[in-house]
């Protein structure tokens, strides 16, 4: 059975392939998706799972006929009956051309893909990675790291964050239940949570996920790093797992920002069971104003008492807001007076914002 929080997470997935695939269009190097945990390619009752998806969204690309790309799908599986079937699902004009099939764990993958002596090696560039585990266990640290810190790659991972949770405090009692943490999180570091005596669930589990994030990124430049969150909630209220998305590019930080806001265009990053009896991709001009409000709101605490250019603009609202740019949050922050604009004596059209004109946040 599919859970709907499933759903929106496959949702997210597909809108962030469209524009990806599109992007990738340009580049002269060959371009990979890559599903560490593929399992069979579909659920009991018939719903498509992330492969299905991913090789589904490549074949309807409204691009695809113009691409002469090299576009390749890596399929990871442990499960020799998973394998097969997700080959028998897999359209035959990709197999053996398109598509690779690897049995075997994760960390064994990522070993061929950087044994220079295997013909899977050197496979890294333009990557875009799904890891999607089962649980919190099979990942290990270094492994992603090698991922994000190889050029041109982006990753987005389930944390199974409960699990994280219930495990850490285990720990305490029974050292074996941390181990599969330290493989996570690369060392002991998570225990820093513990140690801090966070009380609260909600809390303690943002503060894992952030020294999470903070270690995978950690060998990255600081001005290249950026992340985003996405909560997936059970009918009960807890959180199931959350969606971290990785990547050292501020385009692919727009394009998985708007994917995500397709899912929650609020910019509060959440997906509630109990609110949604199916999930379904929201029209955002359906809720244009509050989000402009919302983001006029964020981008204003962001760069109270600076000035910026409007060819700032881009960057500072992928940075600072839980939204992208669009010139009618500014509209919002003008007409109450908290902005002023100086065009330099060029004279500017009301509710735009041009490179050259200076932006003051008061």
């Amino acid at each position: 059975m599919m859970f709907p929080h499933t759903r929106a997470k496959h949702d997210i997935l597909t809108e962030y392939l469209k524009p990806w695939f599109y992007i990738i269009q340009s580049r002269r190097e060959y371009v990979q998706y890559m599903d560490a945990f593929a399992g069979a390619g579909r659920y009991e009752r018939g719903e498509d799972g992330s492969p299905l998806i991913a090789m589904e969204v490549y074949n309807n690309h409204i691009l695809k006929k113009s691409m002469t790309l090299d576009v390749r799908f890596l399929f990871i599986e442990l499960n020799e009956k998973s394998i097969d079937l997700l080959k028998s699902r897999t359209p035959p004009d990709m197999l053996g051309k398109n598509v690779t099939f690897f049995k075997g764990s994760f960390s064994e993958a990522m070993e061929s893909l950087y044994n220079e002596n295997d013909p899977m090696s050197q496979r890294m560039c333009n990557t875009f990675a799904f890891i999607d585990p089962y649980g919190h266990s099979g990942m290990p640290m270094g492994q992603v790291r090698r991922i994000i810190e190889s050029e041109k790659c982006d990753v987005m991972i389930t944390l199974m964050t409960d699990s994280i949770n219930r495990n850490a405090f285990a720990s305490e009692k029974n050292q074996a239940q941390g181990v599969g943490l330290d493989e996570l999180y690369g060392s002991d570091v998570w225990k820093e949570v513990l140690s801090a005596g966070i009380g609260k669930m909600p809390k303690r589990i943002d503060r894992f996920v952030d020294i999470y994030i903070e270690e995978a990124m950690k060998y990255v430049p600081k001005d290249r790093r950026y992340s985003l969150q996405f909560k997936m909630k059970k009918k009960n209220g807890h959180e199931a797992y959350r969606l971290v998305f990785l990547t050292k590019h501020l385009k692919g930080l727009e394009c998985m920002k708007e994917s995500m806001l397709k899912v929650d265009p609020t910019g509060g990053y959440t997906y509630y069971d109990a609110s949604h009896g199916t999930c379904k991709i929201i029209d955002l001009e359906e809720s244009k104003r509050l989000r402009d409000v919302i983001a006029a709101n964020q981008i204003y605490e962001f760069m109270k008492g600076r000035t910026c250019t409007g060819m700032d603009l881009d960057e500072l609202f992928l940075i600072g807001t839980g939204f992208t740019y669009r010139a009618s949050m500014l509209s919002i922050l003008e007409s109450d007076g908290r902005i002023v604009v100086s065009s330099n004596g060029k004279r500017r059209a009301k509710g735009t914002y041009p490179d050259s004109c200076k932006i003051r946040f008061v």
